[in-house]
């Protein structure tokens, strides 16, 4: 085990924050589109709270792997021990294989990368930026930045930080693939939730890039078809 996966997991920590939290306040209910499908309305309704859970199991799955890789290298002190046991199902050594893999490298720079393009995305719209589909008074197209890559960066962004950043926290090497709490039931019925979250969340912003540019484009007519002329792909360049 080496303590250098230490500052690799808060960093990925971190930058999953940064794309879970809603860089503006929940906007007033006149601004929210009513011409959306019945799965996203429910999703509006669950998309502050359920980004807000996402964070708090990423943070406790950060710390339990971090005290672990603590308490492992240097099992002398007193309240390592008890940590090492609070932390382990089964043998506590089996903390000693958590460490640094090609592919948690691989997740990681997903996660990183992910975070700083979600962060430029609400630095580019600034006070348009919110979780629910909204438009805005005083609303403006805004092509320039990540929006000049694709049509929707911010969803491209937060697909790729969240299938980096359950790579990192859960792929061979860390804590929860070595620690024994997948053998748990409750370690388990959390491995399945965040699973399913993650696919809604892909699932949700691919079922959201249509209804955005419906939306643009009735809004703002040949300046939405101009940039879409420039910018044709929606999440990833050259292939959707």
């Amino acid at each position: 085990m080496s303590l250098d996966r230490i500052p690799f997991i808060l960093t990925a920590a971190l930058a999953n924050h940064v794309s879970m939290t809603p860089p503006t306040p929940p906007p007033a209910a006149a601004e929210i589109a009513k011409e959306v499908s019945s799965g996203e309305r429910l999703f509006s309704k669950t998309v502050r709270v359920l980004p807000a859970l996402s964070k708090i199991i990423i943070w406790v799955s950060s710390l339990c792997e971090m005290s672990a890789i603590l308490a492992d290298k240097y099992p002398d002190n007193p309240l390592a021990v008890k940590i090492l046991r609070a932390l382990t199902w089964g043998s506590t050594q089996s903390v000693s294989r958590i460490g640094i893999t090609s592919t948690f490298i691989v997740g990681w720079g997903l996660v990183i990368a992910g975070g700083i393009f979600r962060w430029r995305c609400y630095c580019a719209l600034g006070r348009l930026f919110t979780f629910e589909i909204t438009l805005r008074p005083g609303h403006r197209l805004v092509t320039s930045g990540p929006y000049s890559v694709v049509r929707h960066p911010s969803y491209t962004a937060l697909i790729v930080g969240g299938i980096g950043i359950a790579i990192c926290l859960a792929s061979p090497g860390s804590w929860v693939r070595e620690s024994g709490v997948l053998d748990t039931t409750w370690g388990r019925v959390f491995a399945y939730g965040w699973s399913a979250w993650t696919v809604y969340l892909a699932t949700m912003c691919w079922m959201r890039t249509p209804q955005e540019d419906r939306m643009l484009r009735k809004q703002f007519g040949k300046e939405w078809e101009a940039w879409a002329v420039d910018v044709p792909y929606r999440l990833f360049p050259g292939i959707f």
